[in-house]
């Protein structure tokens, strides 16, 4: 996990409100001999130095795709806990979920695999994506994500509960979603 977080962009790393590692007590407290024979290796990990093209002042790989929408059958893989609206003090909140792309209707997108940006609640209320199960197949009509907080800036400024591990999954925004039966 520190070595796939290593690897992104320096700004994206840097713009984390919070990182909170999980280690299993046994793991830190293990000898050198009795880790390196489990395969437990504390080795230091160099972070990125490299900028994403999106802060330097170019085209994300995000912001490279059309201009239009684009629409996907996708199945959840992986979805970010949900913000309670009565345990925050945040009017509005969004979560990432990981997809897997089985299908383009309409659009171009290359990826397999994408983090989709989706609301938790608006105003208080909690909005349909916060439902959203693992394993289900969904219709998603998305807009990348460095655009849509290029056209509404204060999106971007929303809570964003954000525990993917697809560290290289592209980001979109999720404007319209339905459960595939």
């Amino acid at each position: 996990m520190r070595r796939e977080l290593a690897r992104r962009p320096d700004d994206e790393v840097r713009e984390k409100k919070l990182v909170i590692w999980v280690i299993a007590a046994r793991d830190v407290l293990l000898s050198t001999n009795a880790a390196r024979a489990a395969n437990i290796t504390w080795a230091r990990v160099k972070f990125s130095e490299k900028t994403s093209s999106a802060a330097a002042g170019g085209v994300s790989h995000d912001a490279a795709a059309p201009a239009g929408d684009v629409v996907v059958e996708a199945t959840l893989t992986e979805k970010s806990a949900n913000q309670d609206p009565n345990g925050t003090p945040y009017t509005n909140a969004l979560h990432t979920a990981t997809y897997e792309v089985g299908k383009v209707v309409t659009g171009a997108m290359e990826a397999k695999q994408i983090l989709g940006v989706q609301w938790t609640f608006r105003e208080k209320q909690m909005q349909p994506t916060a439902a959203f199960a693992q394993g289900k197949r969904y219709r998603l009509t998305l807009v990348p994500w460095d655009v849509k907080k290029e056209k509404e800036p204060a999106i971007g400024n929303f809570n964003l509960s954000d525990e993917s591990t697809a560290f290289d999954a592209e980001r979109w925004f999720v404007e319209k979603a339905e459960e595939i039966p």
